[in-house]
Parts: structure tokens; C-alpha cells; sequence
């Protein structure tokens, strides 16, 4: 049986977004405590036991030792398999939605940056800067070199403007909410209008909506249930995550706003 290179680039693709699904779940854990995510290697909070590149092989490895530590069967926990299948998830329908190209691992790695935000926004309430700012550079280089690469400067062009808008935006929005909004929302919007405005205008229109309409029926929604009050500050991160990969899938396909 004859193996194309389409069928190795699959999956060498998704074994790759596996993988990095396995290192946002280091992100996640070590950047809110000002930890570095390259040193030291992985390790067993409860026992230090450092764990061995076989115990590293991202969803199998858990799945071996049923969640639990080599040295010491200290459970891990569930959320580490649930974000390395999450993000592998979140992968494969980009390839499945945007197909096996360059442009779909950009949007990919833009996805990850989305999840990592929102997983560490849910557990503290903040989206470390640095997160951001090193995501950003990433799409923004990968951006540009799919541009050139494309001979359409263009792209990169309404990608910026578009960024740019959706942080003007955001920015009204934190000082008209005197501080409701967090800022770390605020510099995740120019990466969110960007990666979407790659694709037009409208993408970032249809994020808008969703994000901030979904987070209205949450918000709503713990009101009517008595779990919170008016002033009840909820993470925004996640909505806004949702709103960007929304568009995504809705590329091209259905349009909220007509």
C-alpha cells in the first residue's frame, strides 16, 4: 500500500498538535507562577520524580498509567489528557475545515494560543502578558511569511488594520467598563482580529458577536440560577476564544449577522 505525501503531512500535522497540546498543559501550569516552561523538565509535583520521555507521549502515556504518577501513583488529574485531546480536536477540525496548508497551521497555532489563554483565565482570572505578546509574534512572523510566500502583501496589510481595530475596540471597552474588562483581554484582541482578519472583515464582525452574546447568556444565566450578582466579575478569555474559533468554523459556510 502506497503512503502519499499528503497522507505523511496529515499526519505528521496532527502528531504535532498533539504534541503541543502536551506543552500548553506546561504553559498553563508554570506561567502564572512566573515559572520558565523550558526548565526544568517535567516532574511529579508530589514526589519530584522526573518524568521520562515515555511518560511524556502525549493522551497514550496518560492513558497507560491511568492518570497517576510512575513513582508515587499521585493522580495527575484529568485536565492534562482533557487539553492535549482538546487541542488535538481543535486541530484536526481546522485541517478538516481549511485543509492540509500552511495558513491552516497559523490558525493552529493561533488555536493553541486561544486555549492556553482561556485555561489559564478560568484558573486565575488573568492572562499572563507574556502568553500574548509571544503567541503574537508568532502568528504576526508565520503571518508574514505566508503572505510573501503568497505574493499578497495585501493579507498581511488587512490583517494589521483589522488587529488594530479590534484593539481600538477593546480599549473603549475597558475604559467604558472602568476596569470590568480585564487588560489581558485587551491585548488578546489585536491577535484575535488578526488572525481572523487574515480571512476579511466579517470574520472579526461574526467574533464580536458570539463572543460578547455568549458571554451575555452565561452571565444571564448564573443571574437566574442565584450563583452570582450584578458585580460579579466572570472570565472573558474563554468567550472570546469561543467567538474567534466559531468563526473559524464558520468560515465561508453560515453568517450570524446575515
Amino acid at each position: 500500500m502506497m503512503v502519499t505525501p499528503s497522507e505523511i503531512l496529515t499526519v505528521a500535522y496532527l502528531l504535532f498538535g498533539a504534541a503541543v497540546g502536551s506543552f500548553l498543559n506546561v504553559v498553563i501550569y508554570r506561567l502564572p507562577l512566573g515559572m520558565s516552561v523550558a526548565s526544568p523538565p517535567s516532574r511529579c509535583s508530589s514526589c519530584g520524580y522526573q518524568l521520562k520521555p515515555w511518560d511524556n507521549i502525549p493522551i497514550i502515556s496518560y492513558l497507560i498509567l491511568r492518570g497517576k504518577c510512575r513513582s508515587c501513583s499521585r493522580s495527575f488529574g484529568a485536565s492534562y489528557v482533557f487539553v492535549e485531546l482538546l487541542n488535538l480536536l481543535v486541530w484536526t477540525l481546522l485541517l478538516v475545515r481549511l485543509g492540509l496548508t500552511f495558513l491552516t497551521l497559523i490558525e493552529a497555532f493561533f488555536s493553541s494560543l486561544l486555549l492556553a489563554s482561556s485555561a489559564i483565565d478560568i484558573n486565575t482570572r488573568t492572562i499572563p502578558r507574556k502568553l500574548i505578546y509571544v503567541g503574537t509574534v508568532i502568528v504576526v512572523v508565520l503571518s508574514a511569511v505566508y503572505a510573501v510566500a503568497k505574493g499578497d502583501i495585501g493579507v498581511l496589510e488587512r490583517a494589521l488594520f483589522l488587529g488594530a481595530i479590534s484593539f481600538l475596540v477593546f480599549i473603549l471597552i475597558f475604559f467604558a467598563s472602568r476596569g470590568s474588562l480585564g487588560f489581558g483581554d485587551v491585548r488578546l484582541s489585536f491577535v484575535i482580529g488578526f488572525s481572523l482578519g487574515i480571512f476579511g472583515a466579517r470574520l472579526v464582525i461574526d467574533f464580536f458577536y458570539i463572543a460578547f452574546a455568549s458571554a451575555a447568556a452565561y452571565g444571564i444565566t448564573l443571574l437566574m440560577r442565584k450563583r452570582a450578582g450584578r458585580k460579579t466579575k466572570i472570565p472573558f478569555g474563554p468567550f472570546m476564544s469561543l467567538g474567534a474559533f466559531a468563526g473559524l468554523m464558520l468560515l465561508n459556510s453560515l453568517r450570524i449577522l446575515g
